[in-house]
């Protein structure tokens, strides 16, 4: 059973332990390096290799690399200033483990 005020989001969450917010800004910028490096780099790099390996020709347009480059820098900036927003102003970080106690 619920208590009072906790909705269904926030059931399986806690709340963080009080960190300043330049250590929330250090934990922030690594969970960052992890997962872009994970999801930007890693995998597509083997998702590449592996269409090498089996054959696969890769698909080029007119163009892709700098459309490419803009969308990256684009969404890097809005992913980069709303990571901080939350690190400093939120008095948070957005990584789901960071919590108060298991």
């Amino acid at each position: 059973m619920r208590g009072v005020g906790e909705s269904v989001v926030t059931a399986g969450f806690r709340v963080a332990r009080e960190a300043s917010p330049a250590w929330n800004l250090a934990k922030t910028f690594a969970q960052i390096v992890v997962f872009w490096s994970t999801f930007l780099y890693v995998l597509p790099a083997g998702m590449r290799w592996v269409e090498a390996a089996i054959g696969v020709a890769p698909v080029t347009l007119r163009g892709q690399w700098a459309v490419g480059v803009a969308l990256f820098l684009a969404c890097s900036a809005l992913g980069i200033w709303s990571a901080v927003t939350m690190a400093w102003r939120g008095g948070g970080t957005p990584l789901p483990v960071d919590r108060g106690g298991w």
